[in-house]
Order: structure tokens, then sequence, then C-alpha cells
């Protein structure tokens, strides 16, 4: 069982809210909290895209989810909303399955005009998941220009960022 499930919703390999959720690891790891990382690439597309709740590419992820203590989930924002993938993932979710726990929804964007997405897309998701208000952190938006160093020295195999470069989590 780990503290804390992050969630991947970029459909790309290398992006900058994957990069983020990479630093977060680090910092999380350092912090002595363990913690695991899906993404929705890690999901057959047919399954996520037809809403396959039974297939059996889920019931690991669904583990994690209820076993987890809190968790991050992390978007890039396309055409002033969270993606596809992300939202077709949390849609195999049990309805309660974010009953009590802690969520921190983060958000990268092309410009600040995307800053909302978290307010009026993301957390009501996230609320429609059981998890309550007062349990939602306010949640984090990282423009991208804000970020293209990060994103340059993460490339999914571990995070080695220097620290001016690093976004307070």
């Amino acid at each position: 069982m780990s503290d804390i499930l992050l969630i991947s919703g970029s459909p790309s390999a290398q992006s900058r809210s994957g990069a983020l959720l990479q630093y977060a690891v680090e910092r999380l790891n350092v912090e002595g909290f363990s913690s695991d990382l899906v993404s929705v690439r890690d999901y057959p597309a047919e399954d996520l895209i037809l809403g396959k709740y039974d297939s059996p590419s889920f019931v690991e992820t669904k583990r994690l989810v209820a076993e987890a203590r809190g968790l991050i989930v992390a978007t890039p924002v396309y055409k002033a909303a969270y993606t596809g993938s992300l939202k077709a993932l949390l849609d195999i979710l049990p309805t309660q399955a974010l009953r009590n726990k802690t969520v921190l929804p983060i958000a990268t964007g092309g410009s600040p005009a995307h800053l909302l997405v978290l307010d009026y897309a993301l957390k009501p998701v996230l609320g429609a998941l059981g998890a309550f208000s007062r349990r939602i952190n306010l949640g984090s938006f990282y423009w991208h220009q804000g970020i293209a160093s990060l994103n340059q020295r993460c490339h999914g195999t571990g995070c080695s960022c220097t620290p001016a470069s690093r976004p307070p989590l």
C-alpha cells in the first residue's frame, strides 16, 4: 500500500504535467511517503474509450486508489478542460472511490486563462467521486513558460531538477 497515488492524465509520453508528477514523487520520497504513479497511457485505449469497467487492466488501479491515503491528479489543459483520457479513467473508478481521501489536483496550461479549469472542470468530477471540498486541496496550476526548464530536465526517468527550477508543492 502506498501513502500517495499519483495519476497522470497526459496522453503524451513526455509532458509538463508528467514532469511535475516526477518531481512530486521525488519530494514525497524525501519526506518519507511511499507513492505509486499511474498514467492514462498505462491502459488499453479501447478499455478507456469504451468504458470497460470490468476490464482486468483496471483492477490494480482500483486497488491502489482504494488503499491510498491521498491522491495527486495532474493533467495538461486542452481546450479549457482536463484531458478526455483522464475523464475516461476517472469514470472507471467506483462512485465513492475518493471518499475520505485528500486530493491535490494539478493542471498545466499554455496561458493563465486556463487557471479556472481546476475549479470549474476537475474539482467537480473529483467531488462526484466522493472527495469532499474540504479534502480537495486548493490545487496548483502551472503555466507552461514557468516550467519549461523543469520539463527539459525531467523525462520520466527520474527528476534531476535543480532547486531553482523546482516549483513549490
